[in-house]
């Protein structure tokens, strides 16, 4: 139960290919476009690492609580090229439970210059009154730009299925402060709830800051709008520092 958003989640996505400066003659212009290209593969094909601590007023999951109250989560990525993985804990404050760890894979394909599509899957075994439970998503998620459509299909002790339509939009105020807003809406059909529809519709408001070229501090506010019964609604903050391993 995350992703983030994680996935946000995830709980991660490619752009396309670096547009060289227009040069006024054509042999320079095609060895810019060479030097961009060579440049790009070389740091892609480098593994990279980074170390999260996250912490949020309460786990939010699909518009969906998991928690009374405030959680921590730690989390390892890593990214080489177009693949890219992570794991995570959750820790429930209210409870002093560790009660979710997650384990994810994500491969992006770049589609032209700015659209995406990743395709993944994330095993999150969940401690459920009191009985550990086997927990898993499958999903593809296709970004036009700042347009991303995302499909999930639940496996394991859970079934169910998730769509949702997502806008995302970064504005950089300096080269290490950035200021960013989303908002989407969501159907979900009996994953982690025993109805079909749409369930809610979900804003964020969230800055990043870069501290140094290795740590950055981001933080989050988050609203969820219920458009059924069953789906609690509100406010929830999110807040994060980030480490770059290497």
């Amino acid at each position: 139960m995350k992703l983030r958003d994680i996935l946000l989640i995830g709980g991660i996505t490619l752009g396309g290919l670096l547009l060289p400066k227009i040069a006024k003659s054509q042999d320079l212009d095609s060895l810019a476009v060479n030097q961009d290209r060579q440049e790009q593969t070389s740091q892609s094909n480098k593994l990279n690492m980074s170390f999260d601590n996250n912490y949020a007023s309460k786990y939010v999951f699909w518009g969906i609580p998991f928690s009374e109250g405030p959680v921590w989560q730690p989390t390892l990525s890593a990214e080489y090229g177009n693949l890219s993985a992570f794991t995570m804990a959750n820790k429930d404050f209210a409870t002093q439970e560790w009660n979710e760890i997650d384990a994810g894979v994500n491969y992006t394909i770049p589609v032209g210059e700015k659209n995406t599509l990743s395709i993944g899957t994330i095993y999150f075994p969940s401690k459920i009154n009191e009985k550990w439970e086997s927990i898993g998503t499958a999903y593809a998620n296709f970004n036009i730009g700042d347009i991303s459509t995302m499909f999930h299909k639940l496996y394991g002790s859970e079934d169910g299925n998730y769509f949702a339509l997502e806008y995302n939009k970064e504005y950089p105020i300096n080269d290490r402060f950035r200021f960013s807003t989303s908002m989407g809406l969501a159907y979900n059909d009996e994953a982690f709830r025993e109805k079909s529809g749409i369930s809610h519709s979900e804003s964020n408001i969230g800055v990043s800051l870069d501290l140094t070229d290795n740590v950055n501090f981001s933080s989050n506010v988050g609203f969820v709008n219920p458009w059924a019964e069953d789906i609690e609604g509100g406010t929830y903050f999110t807040t994060s520092v980030s480490y770059g391993l290497k």
